[in-house]
This record gives C-alpha cells, sequence and structure tokens, in this order.
C-alpha cells in the first residue's frame, strides 16, 4: 500500500513529470493520492487519477476538495523544485478556489456513512469559475503559459475489488482553501476484507486537530482491520497522539521531497495487521515522497502488497 501527494503531477514551476511512472515504480495493491488534478472536459489534460488507474491496473474512487487552474510550464524557472513560498507566489504552478464556505461536500457526514453511485463531489455551483482577467492579474505570467482548469481531488486507487465506499466530511477550517474529507474504501483480501481510509489534513496552523479529532470518532465506527493512509500535514509523534489506536507503519522523512527534514506523509494500521516492511520512496517530482507498506492480516494470514 502507498500514500503519495502527486502535487497534479507537476513541480512548483508547473514542468509536468511521469507520475504514472512513479506509481509502476512502487507496485502498490492500493493508493491514495493527494491533489490529484482532475481537468475540465475542455481542457484536455490526463488525470492524475487516471494516470493510476494505469499504473495498478486497477479502479479509482474520488472525490473533489476544491476547483481551481493548473499553470502550465514557467518560461524562465528559477533554480530548485519551485518558486519560494512568499517570494515567488504570484508564479506557482496551482492556484485553488475554494468552495463557499459552509457548503458540504455532498450533504453533512459527521459519521461514515455508505451511499450509492459514484462518490459525491461538489456541485458545480460550488466552486465558481475565476476570471481570466483576475487570473492572470495574479499570476504574472499566466497568459504565456497556458493552463487548465479543473478539480484538486482526494483518490483511493486499488487492484482487489472494492466492496464498498463511504465518505466522512472532515470539514472547512477558517483559513483553508479546501474543504477536507476522507474516503473509506473496503476492499476485498483473499476471504476477508479491509478497511482503506485515505485523507489530506488540513495544515497545523489552520487547526487541523479538529479534524483528526472528527476522524478518530469516525473511524471509531467502522469495525474490523483499517489502514489510513495520507498526507497529515503533521508530524508523527502528533499523529500517534491524535489517533492512539493506530500504529505508524512507516517512519521516516518525506517533505520537502529534495532534501527532507519531517514526515508529514503517513501509513497508520490498526490491531490484528502486521507490517511486513515498509519505506520512504526517493524524489519523483512532487515535493512530498511517497510512502510504501507491504501488510498482513494477522487473522487470516492474507497480505497486502
Amino acid at each position: 500500500m502507498a500514500s503519495f501527494n502527486a502535487h497534479c503531477a507537476v513541480d512548483g514551476w508547473g514542468r509536468p513529470f511521469d507520475a504514472e511512472s512513479v506509481l509502476a515504480s512502487i507496485d502498490a495493491d492500493v493508493v491514495v493520492l493527494q491533489e490529484a488534478w482532475w481537468p475540465a472536459p475542455a481542457h484536455g489534460a490526463e488525470p492524475t487519477a487516471v494516470m493510476a488507474e494505469r499504473a495498478l491496473r486497477g479502479t479509482s474512487v474520488r472525490v473533489g476538495l476544491a476547483r481551481g487552474r493548473l499553470l502550465g510550464p514557467h518560461p524562465s524557472p528559477g533554480r530548485g523544485w519551485g518558486p519560494l513560498q512568499w517570494i515567488g507566489r504570484h508564479k506557482r504552478a496551482l492556484r485553488l478556489d475554494p468552495p463557499e464556505r459552509g457548503m458540504p461536500i455532498s450533504r453533512p457526514f459527521s459519521h461514515p456513512r455508505p451511499f450509492e453511485g459514484a462518490v459525491p463531489e461538489f456541485p458545480g455551483s460550488a466552486c465558481p469559475p475565476l476570471s481570466d482577467s483576475a487570473f492572470i492579474a495574479s499570476n504574472g505570467s499566466a497568459a504565456h503559459r497556458g493552463w487548465s482548469e479543473g478539480e484538486w481531488q482526494l483518490a483511493v486507487v486499488a487492484r482487489p475489488a472494492i466492496q464498498t465506499r463511504q465518505l466522512i466530511d472532515l470539514g472547512q477550517l477558517r483559513r483553508d482553501v479546501a474543504r477536507r474529507a476522507a474516503l473509506v474504501v473496503r476492499v476485498e483480501i483473499g476471504g476477508g476484507w479491509l478497511n482503506v481510509v485515505g485523507t489530506h489534513i488540513s495544515h497545523l496552523t489552520h487547526g487541523s486537530p479538529r479534524q483528526l479529532r472528527r476522524l478518530r470518532k469516525a473511524l471509531s465506527l467502522l469495525g474490523g482491520p483499517s489502514v489510513v493512509l495520507g498526507d497529515m500535514n503533521l508530524w508523527g509523534v502528533a499523529v500517534d497522539r491524535l489517533l492512539p489506536e493506530y500504529r505508524r507503519a512507516v517512519t521516516g522523512s518525506t517533505w520537502p521531497a529534495g532534501r527532507p527534514v519531517a514526515q508529514l506523509d503517513h501509513i497508520l494500521v490498526s490491531p490484528g495487521i502486521e507490517v511486513i516492511d515498509g519505506g520512504v520512496v526517493g524524489p519523483s517530482g512532487s515535493d512530498h515522497r511517497p510512502v510504501w507498506a507491504r501488510l498482513r492480516l494477522q487473522q487470516s494470514g492474507e497480505g497486502l502488497r
């Protein structure tokens, strides 16, 4: 199993990287993708989740957390992965437009609930498109770079058959541009099943412990063996304290990818799951390094890579 914040398969300057090859090399049965890009139909670029489906030969479950625009490669990229956080903010490749305050993903979910059909996504009115004039003015050279409008998504891609899908609404914090959620996908493992929970949590400075407490409450209702994967935007020690029923399957710095100093990306397992192996993948084009783990259900002995 693996978790990868793919940054829409581009670096900070808008230069694409081969996310499909990265995922194929990891060769996981289940991958949770954060910052997966799903372009609007008129904008032609290939969705990140489709690349992952092809790499894994699996199927995906997705939910949109915000909408925005993704710029093409910068004509004069600087050194490093992307523009500096504040000095080069106007040059960034990705601009997100938040949904209206209080707009739920589909309907309020305080607990995980099953639903039929596709995972509900934001209705069209939730994230109104940006005007071209405002977008170009705020992004400097955007007029010379090209862009695609689309949705910033969370996705779970799985090879095993998917039995059920659920959605946990984690809400939108005051300083965050995106509404956060967790996807719960139950996959078949031999004669049994496993809950795979994919998420992308807000930053600590935005008040993310509130979301993790909500996630913990929802996880307590799932039952059965569960794995939580995602970009928590939080160090491992803090995650351990906020989700004490789970233990980390992987330890190692993941961000920033070039010279990582902190582990923000995690794989957490519930009791009843044995960790066979795991690690952190090297730099791959995103600003986060992927994490992976090989797991086995203790009761049945069935494994998942």
